[in-house]
């Protein structure tokens, strides 16, 4: 879905779902990082290295 999604510009509605998503899976790193992949999408680099901290502390639990 998140990559119809970027096809289709619509990058942001794709970060969205994948934030709600996260919550519902076990193995988290994947989410993450298609969340980064999607902030770089939109080059917004706070944003993308955000996720990716979170993706490593998600790693260090």
């Amino acid at each position: 879905m998140k990559e119809w999604l970027c096809e289709n510009g619509k990058v942001s509605k794709a970060v969205f779902l994948l934030i709600k998503f996260i919550d519902l899976v076990e193995e988290k790193e994947f989410i993450y990082d298609e969340i980064v992949d999607c902030y770089i999408k939109l080059d917004n680099n706070e944003k993308s290295e955000y996720w990716l901290d979170q993706k490593m502390r998600y790693l260090v639990e």
